[in-house]
């Protein structure tokens, strides 16, 4: 029993990884983006644009 011909594998663990930074992007974006419309938030008071909530 071996393995010939492992690309299968190797794929596999590709994607695995790639699941795997897309949810620390996400971890490490929220605050970013939360401290960036924060800011954005605080000089820009009267700007509808950024200041308007669709909730």
């Amino acid at each position: 029993f071996g393995f010939y011909e492992p690309y299968w594998l190797i794929d596999l663990a590709n994607v695995f990884i790639i699941v795997h930074l897309v949810g620390g992007y996400q971890v490490y974006s929220q605050p970013v983006f939360a401290f960036t419309e924060g800011w954005l938030e605080e000089k820009f008071p009267d700007s509808e644009f950024i200041n308007k909530s669709y909730i």
